[in-house]
């Protein structure tokens, strides 16, 4: 990289110091989500620590009953977080460090990308919008959804390998990008694929060098993809409404004044313009821009009412994929005019300033870092990941790890995420875990596998005993599809690595 655009990307990073400053208070931000995150990242911390990888349930978490949250919702912070949190010791400086890190690699990604194409000055515009624009600071410190933040963090430089020619990039940040935010993953895949069409045109000569790289991407992530969708009909979820649409359409305030303008101008430039090949390109993120607007608005309700988009659950997500359209297009529109610096300069500074309001939260919160990893909650908005045949919300903990039928005695050895081992001392009937059932929990009797059966109601674990036994384990491990879903990761990992480094490199 040269020594401009290294000056460049400081510059960029200096200019995104005021997006960053609310993580400098010695509180944690209160947002709907933000707190949350702090505590899943202590859960998946502790399944880590004890070994289980990938990690699919937590049993600290659902009032230390345990809850596979981990095993459907966006697991890419966590890893990402995990080895950051062994530096700093603190799960609520983790949190921030994730923050601060995608907020500033976001628009200096941004700056990468629209710099192949456009002036410095046009794709610095480009950049500073991409941090500045309501919806991206509102989802940090209103709604503190770190998932999303990360996904935008990601975004660009996948964006730019695919520019680039980058296939080992290509794969690895698909990959990880779509395991950082489940809705987003689904509404940028089709983009995504777009832009890659774009850019084979353009840059790539055979098909299978862009769609090769893609192809893995998507492979490395299916160790989450594949669980999460297989085992959801285990869960409450498709019985429980975690919101309702209708209250979350994006006001005015969120989509941005600006942004309108952007893309009136912007279509303006595509109806004018008359090359076929830079109207591709244009014309993709123009339509993307105003189908995101349009879907996070009120006037999309039928679509809501008639099409299976209730997924997505917020309305306003779809304005991520507008600040991704509005930077491009900023970048490209001030790079045609000819008074560039006047109009960039304007409309970053009116960009910020109608943004400015969503720069700090509202409220900071001073727990002590014990809270977070001993509040047992689950996490989620309406427990929709509860295993199915509970019956009822845990909302205290439970007075003993076990209970046992028969008389007798038993002595636990061993509790963590994923392995509960007794020993027998005085014969029991049988022994019930306070442990809730999810596929992939089994059970052994003096080492032999036996069937777990789920009490009705509660959804505990309960195994029937002989008078002979005297150990007994109930062990957390991966079900066969999990365990092809590893494989398949693996192998995409590697041939990744194989054919777009080691192959290209030895010349092979």
């Amino acid at each position: 990289m040269s020594r401009s655009k290294l000056i460049v990307i400081f510059l960029i990073i200096f200019l995104t110091i005021p997006s960053l400053l609310s993580f400098l208070h010695k509180g944690f931000m209160v947002t709907d989500d933000g707190g949350w995150m702090v505590i899943r990242l202590a859960a998946f911390y502790d399944a880590l620590r004890d070994g289980q990888f990938p990690v699919r349930w937590v049993n600290t978490l659902n009032f230390g009953y345990g809850y596979p949250v981990v095993n459907f919702l966006y697991p890419g912070f966590l890893y990402i977080g995990a080895p950051i949190f062994l530096l700093v010791s603190s799960y609520v400086l983790t949190i921030k460090i994730l923050f601060v890190t995608a907020l500033i690699a976001g628009p200096v990604g941004v700056y990468l990308w629209l710099s192949q194409k456009h002036d410095t000055f046009s794709s610095i515009v480009g950049s500073l919008l991409y941090v500045y624009l309501p919806y991206h600071l509102y989802t940090t410190t209103v709604r503190g959804s770190l998932g999303e933040v990360v996904f935008l963090g990601i975004l660009p430089f996948l964006l730019y390998a695919i520019q680039t020619k980058r296939r080992f990039f290509i794969s690895i940040l698909l990959g990880l990008l779509l395991i950082s935010h489940n809705t987003l993953a689904l509404l940028f895949f089709p983009v995504i694929l777009c832009f890659s069409l774009v850019a084979k045109r353009e840059v790539y000569k055979r098909w299978t060098d862009i769609v090769s790289p893609l192809a893995l991407g998507v492979g490395m992530s299916l160790f989450f993809w594949v669980p999460a969708l297989v085992d959801l009909p285990q869960t409450r979820f498709f019985q429980t409404s975690v919101s309702d649409y209708g209250n979350y359409f994006a006001s005015l305030s969120v989509i941005g004044i600006a942004s309108f303008v952007v893309l009136l101008g912007s279509l303006i430039i595509f109806l004018k313009q008359k090359n076929r090949k830079y109207l591709s390109e244009l014309g993709l993120f123009i339509l993307a821009g105003l189908l995101s607007v349009f879907m996070a608005s009120s006037l999309s309700d039928p679509f809501w009412r008639n099409l299976p988009v209730g997924f997505v659950q917020f309305p306003f997500r779809f304005l991520a994929i507008l600040i991704v359209a509005v930077s491009y297009l900023a970048a490209n529109s001030v790079a045609k005019t000819n008074r560039k610096y006047i109009v960039g300069t304007v409309l970053v500074g009116v960009v910020f300033f109608l943004s400015s309001g969503y720069l700090f939260p509202k409220e900071y919160s001073e727990f002590p870092e014990s809270y977070y990893f001993t509040n047992q909650a689950t996490t989620t908005v309406k427990n929709e990941y509860m295993p199915k045949g509970v019956s009822y919300d845990p909302i205290e903990r439970f007075n003993q790890s076990m209970s046992v039928s028969g008389g007798g005695n038993v002595i636990l050895r061993e509790a963590s995420s994923n392995k509960f081992s007794f020993e027998v001392t005085q014969p029991v009937d049988a022994i019930t875990l306070s442990q809730l059932y999810f596929p992939g929990w089994t059970g052994y009797v003096d080492g032999l596998e036996k069937d777990i059966l789920v009490e009705d109601g509660t959804g505990n674990m309960h195994l029937k005993l002989t008078g002979s036994t005297k150990n007994v384990e109930f062990r957390f491990k991966e079900t066969p599809i999990r365990l092809f879903a590893d494989i398949i990761s693996l192998l995409s990992l590697l041939g990744s690595v194989w054919f777009f480094v080691i192959k290209k490199y030895a010349k092979i």
